[in-house]
């Protein structure tokens, strides 16, 4: 009695196309956690380095350091608190209040302007941030202070920034 029976090697068509789906739903698995993981690195990336982080910190510096050359005896603020002036001598030697600086918002732009007080003339303006939602500044004795919050769609932050003001 002969044994027909064959002994088959390899692998049959459905056993193929099991290995390759399963091959498939693993490198789709990974590849939506490759690009999840993206995203996050690129949130990440623009809370820190972004426009609005950055937009905050000049603000922060130009204001903290415009309000503590400035003297408490001639600050003015709108009453509303949408725009803060300031004045302050040009040099450290000089005693007369002789310069300004302007802060103020106009459409989503923070700016300050800066010039000479008599006869008064601005000298220039600068942009200091762009995307604010909304501004309010007061003056608290010899303190100086703003709240800011900046939102460019994406990020969204709120600053507030203050610093004390000479005693001239």
């Amino acid at each position: 009695m002969k044994n027909n029976r064959h002994r088959q090697s390899g692998m049959t068509l459905i056993e193929v196309l099991v290995a390759i789906m399963l091959g498939l739903i693993v490198m789709l698995g990974m590849g939506i956690l490759f690009v999840d993981a993206h995203r996050g690195w690129l949130q990440a990336f623009e809370y820190v380095y972004g426009d609005v982080p950055s937009d905050a910190h000049v603000v922060d510096i130009t204001f903290d350091r415009t309000i503590r050359q400035s003297s408490q005896r001639s600050a003015t603020v709108d009453p509303a608190g949408q725009w803060l002036e300031v004045h302050y001598c040009d040099s450290e030697a000089s005693t007369e209040l002789d310069r300004y600086a302007m802060f103020y918002l106009i459409g989503t732009d923070l700016k300050v302007e800066r010039g000479v007080l008599l006869p008064r003339s601005a000298i220039g303006t600068e942009v200091l941030a762009e995307n604010v939602s909304s501004v309010t500044f007061a003056l608290l004795g010899a303190q100086a202070q703003m709240r800011m919050e900046l939102d460019n769609g994406r990020v969204q932050t709120m600053m507030t920034s203050s610093a004390m003001m000479h005693n001239k």
